[in-house]
């Protein structure tokens, strides 16, 4: 079958140019570069000045099978395996509301206080890491303490003959955990882009007007006989343009 169009008859198949697309998001380069300078700017404007900063500190711990004797924590085999399976027990006593609650008091953390308290278990080592998330610094690290505290007690009494050992203890943290700056002004800068470039496309692909003759000949799939000249981009001192300057001449005045 012929693909060819012939003379009159318009072909409907719709072809994209990426390079004029290109060629139209560089020409308005500076309008994209503007708009993610001030998405990126409003990004972090918003951040700075509408989102709460919160704080996170942590500990682990390890439980074994064992009653820690004096100051010394020898684990063996036997420990080893039956700490793995104390774990989860043990994350869920640290989650449960007794101990939350009364670590909450003992730090001196009222009801109305947001904090997120989260366990993490390694399944190989048995190995319990708590992370405490607030908006105080501060409070972090005395709530987390305070949680290491009770969560010991609670689970050497819920889980008879066991014992929980801190590994590392929560510190002050020295810097904000979320939200992220740098992230949250790079999807501004990214967002703003991204807009106008849509925009500039979108406008791209709804003109419909003929750029040039060449667009004309593979539109239609007819050739040009002839052109009517654009007589106000000729100049007065041509000889064709005559009759056109003195008539707009006579017109001005």
């Amino acid at each position: 079958m012929s693909n060819t169009v012939r003379p009159g008859q318009r072909n409907e198949v719709v072809q994209i140019d990426l390079l004029a697309l290109l060629s139209a998001c560089w020409k308005q380069a500076w309008l994209i570069i503007l708009a993610a300078l001030i998405g990126g700017s409003l990004a972090y404007a918003g951040t700075k000045y509408f989102v709460t900063p919160t704080y996170r500190t942590y500990f682990s711990a390890y439980v074994n099978n064992s009653v820690e004797v004096g100051t010394s924590t020898t684990i063996t085999s036997s420990d080893l395996s039956a700490s793995q399976s104390l774990a989860d027990t043990a994350a869920g006593v640290i989650e449960s509301a007794t101990v939350l609650e009364a670590a909450a008091e003992q730090a001196g953390v009222g009801e109305e206080y947001d904090a997120d308290v989260s366990t993490s278990v390694d399944s190989e080592s048995g190995i319990i890491t708590v992370y405490v998330v607030t908006t105080d610094p501060q409070m972090s690290a005395s709530y987390a303490r305070a949680i290491a505290d009770v969560a010991a007690e609670e689970t050497s009494r819920i889980v008879e003959g066991s014992s929980m050992q801190i590994i590392d203890q929560p510190k002050i943290p020295t810097s904000i955990y979320s939200p992220s700056y740098t992230r949250n002004t790079m999807m501004g800068l990214l967002l703003g882009a991204f807009l106008v470039c849509a925009i500039v496309v979108l406008q791209e692909l709804l003109n419909d007007r003929i750029q040039d003759q060449a667009e004309l000949e593979a539109r239609y799939g007819i050739s040009v006989l002839g052109a009517i000249p654009d007589w106000s981009s000729m100049g007065k001192n041509q000889n064709y343009s005559y009759y056109y300057s003195q008539e707009k001449e006579k017109a001005e005045v």
